[in-house]
């Protein structure tokens, strides 16, 4: 399982936007299971209460696996943030049927 390009991109290329849905920041009956599929953007925010803002992605950030710092070949998250939305661009030349994958481990969470 998994999300594959469906067509050729070249490095730097806009592969795609994903609508963010920010929730948080004001209360302890936040939805705390979905943490593990968001990210914070900010660190004043991260320390500054018990319950910071998170970030959902509709779409392909929310769905793409792991293929760690190697393979990798999309970068998103924060590195792409615009407003309600993350831009996730491609690392490498992708070809037409590659999986695309990113690096959870490189989410800056600020």
């Amino acid at each position: 399982y998994g999300t594959f390009a469906g067509r050729d991109y070249s490095e730097g290329d806009l592969v795609e936007v994903n609508f963010l849905i920010s929730y948080g920041g004001e209360s302890e009956s936040n939805p705390y299971e979905l943490t593990r599929y968001t990210f914070v953007t900010d660190c004043e925010d991260l320390f500054a209460q018990p319950w910071p803002t998170n970030n959902l992605m509709v779409g392909l950030g929310s769905i793409s696996n792991h293929g760690g710092k190697e393979k990798a070949n999309l970068e998103g998250y924060s590195l792409h943030k615009q407003g309600q939305y993350v831009l996730f661009k491609a690392k490498r030349d992708i070809a037409r049927g590659e999986e695309l994958l990113t690096d959870y481990g490189a989410v800056p969470t600020c």
